[in-house]
């Protein structure tokens, strides 16, 4: 065998290694590994070199959601989303994809299987009162799509001891969030609805009452037992016949509700609030594992 022939392989190897697949499951391999700006860099390398690429548009995808989860940027995040939806409409399921996580960002209740919450009172950190609640995945939509949809079951203890459970399913759609009894019925009651900024407004019926929210407060920092959150939004509910009581849920950024209080004429009064959290990861594709991110108690990355 010729040196000039060994040489022309070798030549073919590093081309071969070198090629679009290569160079996504780089990218892939570096979010898996916990460096999403590396990932991010990448991911943008790859569209650069192969637009053309069948895997152009989930990589604008996942660059956009890297943007959005670890850059906490969502004009950054959204610009990814905005190139998906007018270079790559007819891409399945990211055009769709980005166009609902446009309207997602920030994500103030995430929908991911596998994703774990325990809420509790802040005096015993939850050895008196806890709620375990953990979310499922909701059809194939779910699974191919970012927070869209889910069950969270709800686990309830007093002391240690479990002594009631139940679900509700969620769906986002139209710039609302949506919570279903179950998957099989049709009525709902809109939970939250976008922009989360300050004066917004909606009303919804559920158990035949109306139910009136309201945005209180955007932006704010909020402290409970899990750590310190910012860039909270503060959402005021009553029903009808409440007689004055307002509830207030206190939601942060791709980690969900952290805090429940009830304010009436003494006040401001805290129900529950966050003790411990692990949001996973959004995988993207049916059948690909997810990657956790593990926030546990005032742990922030």
């Amino acid at each position: 065998m010729s040196i000039k022939f060994i040489a022309i392989m070798g030549l073919g190897l590093i081309f071969l290694g070198c090629g679009p697949g290569t160079k996504f499951n780089q990218a892939q391999k570096l979010e898996k590994k916990g460096k999403p700006y590396r990932a991010w860099e990448t991911y943008q390398e790859f569209v650069a070199r192969y637009p053309t690429h069948e895997k152009a548009p989930e990589a604008l995808f996942r660059a956009g959601w890297l943007a959005q989860k670890y850059l906490n940027d969502c004009f950054a995040a959204n610009t990814f989303f905005e190139r998906v939806m007018e270079q790559y409409p007819q891409s399945d399921p990211w055009a769709k994809a980005a166009s609902m996580q446009k309207l997602n960002c920030p994500d103030y209740f995430p929908l991911i299987p596998g994703s774990r919450w325990v809420e509790g009172d802040r005096e015993s950190s939850g050895q008196i009162a806890r709620t375990e609640i953990t979310c499922n995945a909701l059809g194939r939509s779910h699974r191919a799509l970012p927070s869209e949809s889910g069950t969270l079951v709800f686990a309830y203890f007093a002391g240690g001891k479990q002594f009631k459970t139940n679900s509700k399913v969620y769906r986002k759609t139209e710039g609302e969030l949506l919570e279903y009894s179950s998957e099989d019925d049709p009525r709902f009651k809109t939970i939250l609805k976008w922009p989360l900024s300050a004066d917004q407004k909606w009303t919804t019926r559920a158990d035949e009452k109306s139910f009136h929210y309201e945005v209180k407060e955007a932006g704010i920092t909020v402290k409970v037992v899990a750590g310190e959150f910012k860039n909270c939004v503060k959402i005021g509910s009553f029903a009808e016949g409440s007689g004055g009581v307002v509830t207030n849920e206190y939601y942060a950024p791709n980690v969900g509700r952290i805090l429940k209080t009830i304010s009436t004429s003494s006040g401001e009064t805290r129900v529950t609030e966050l003790l411990s959290y692990d949001v996973k990861e959004f995988s993207g594709i049916a059948g690909e594992s997810n990657a956790s991110t593990q926030k546990e108690k005032g742990k922030e990355k």
